[in-house]
């Protein structure tokens, strides 16, 4: 996979998603038919990758105003983001280590 690919504001823009940086907590909105999606700016590269993710599901996934919803709905749908978000990282990390280097792969007897 093409390194810059793996650049959330890249993948937010080929998307058509709207992406921004703020003070507040991470979130995904729907608003005049157009997502968004808001990072915290003051966390880590690797929690705001984990935060993409995990808002990326919403936008993909789910859909209706979370603050209406029936409170074992709403926890569902973040079990759902959750379990998006550590299989996309997971993949992420994957690609990183051990296919942006096949050197790695075959110099070691077992990289998992």
């Amino acid at each position: 996979m093409d390194p810059i690919l793996l650049n959330f504001e890249e993948i937010a823009f080929r998307m058509g998603l709207k992406f921004f940086y703020w003070s507040d907590k991470s979130q995904a909105l729907f608003i005049n038919g157009r997502h968004y999606i808001f990072l915290n700016e003051n966390q880590s590269p690797q929690q705001q990758w984990q935060d993409f993710c995990h808002e990326l599901s919403h936008v993909l996934l789910h859909t209706g105003n979370q603050f209406h919803m029936y409170p074992l709905f709403r926890e569902y749908q973040e079990f759902k983001a959750d379990n998006f978000m550590y299989n996309c990282c997971f993949e992420i990390k994957f690609e990183q280590k051990y296919l942006a280097n096949p050197y790695f792969m075959i110099n070691k007897k077992n990289p998992f």
